[in-house]
């Protein structure tokens, strides 16, 4: 029985959630990418692809089927993340 009471203390409780949080978070974070992006009116943009994204218009990229649209990112160098030079990128969640 004082195993069952330690098992469910309220402080193991508060370690197992905790982790469970973090878990949940890291894979979140790692489920998200940067894929680069192309202009309207260049040849094939907007693209034909499962999940097309777009900002204002201008600026479009692809995600997966299961996939969501994130935000467009510039292009600057590389600095942020996007190493598409031109028409910069946009993240897919």
């Amino acid at each position: 029985m004082n195993k069952l009471k330690k098992l469910f203390s309220p402080s193991t409780f508060a370690a197992t959630v905790a982790t469970g949080m973090l878990a949940a978070s890291t894979i979140n974070a790692l489920a998200t990418e940067l894929v680069s992006a192309c202009q309207r009116g260049e040849p094939d943009c907007p693209p034909t692809c499962a999940t097309v994204c777009n900002e204002s218009g201008v600026y479009y990229w692809c995600c997966g089927s299961t996939e969501t649209c994130g935000s467009y990112v510039p292009y600057d160098g590389g600095k942020n993340g996007c190493e598409a030079p031109g028409d910069g990128c946009g993240w897919c969640l």
